[in-house]
């Protein structure tokens, strides 16, 4: 399978997309595989979250669309005017890296305070084969404290005009500025397969082939005989 990106703007080539398997995190690649003086309990290992293959395959899955400009950002905040900002940066002819959506057309409230929307501008359109989507969405363990992004859904098989990101910002309730630079990690694109399902309720079987391994297998039970490699390049 192959998903296309179509750079929109000369600027968006020198941040292109990469597989979030490029973009693992430090604290990440640092880390330990096993952590030191940790009670054991029983049952329980002293392995830190570095072989727990599920967060390895969410880090790992998809691709990253990043910010293509510096984005400087000046906020304050009164209790008269609300949420101040103040955004600077380049830009080629009319297009702006951040544009804005009344507080209206998503009334979300922090300790009773509408937040203001942004919104990062899309610089790349996506083309996904037939039937598949792309779901958007912030890689958490990046650890990004200055926007939240809004996940979502969209049709890349049908639509692949620019996709931008709706994002608000935080710690908004204080002065503060910063910079968020070219190439910071925006959003992830995860493409999948649309397919109609049905739910089911039943009782688990505690006598299963997978309860049965995860009672015997010392270590690395899910690693070694369930987990399926996932690949994106």
């Amino acid at each position: 399978m192959k998903i296309k990106f179509y750079q929109t703007t000369p600027l968006a080539k020198l941040f292109p997309p990469v597989p979030c398997a490029k973009v693992i995190p430090h604290w990440y690649k640092k880390m330990d595989a096993e952590v030191a003086n940790v009670q054991k309990l029983a049952f329980a290992n002293n392995l830190s979250v570095k072989r727990c293959v599920p967060v390895l395959d969410y880090m790992t899955s998809g691709y990253i669309i990043k910010n293509y400009t510096d984005i400087l950002v000046k906020k304050s905040w009164s209790d008269e005017n609300g949420e101040e900002l103040s955004l600077d940066f380049k830009q080629v002819g009319d297009q702006s890296p951040v544009d804005f959506h009344s507080a209206s057309q998503m009334p979300l409230e922090i300790n009773n305070h509408k937040k203001k929307i942004g919104k990062f501008t899309g610089v790349w359109g996506i083309e996904t084969p037939p039937g598949y989507s792309c779901l958007f969405y912030q890689p958490e363990y990046l650890r990004e404290e200055r926007f939240k992004i809004f996940p979502g859904i969209v049709d890349t098989d049908q639509y692949t005009d620019p996709i931008g990101f709706p994002f608000v910002f935080n710690n908004e309730y204080k002065t503060e500025e910063y910079v968020i630079e070219a190439g910071t990690p925006i959003a992830c694109v995860l493409p999948f397969k649309r397919e109609k399902w049905t739910h089911e309720i039943l009782e688990h079987d505690k006598d299963n082939k997978t309860s049965i391994l995860m009672q015997t297998i010392w270590n690395n039970a899910y690693r070694r005989f369930m987990h399926s490699k996932k690949e994106y390049k």
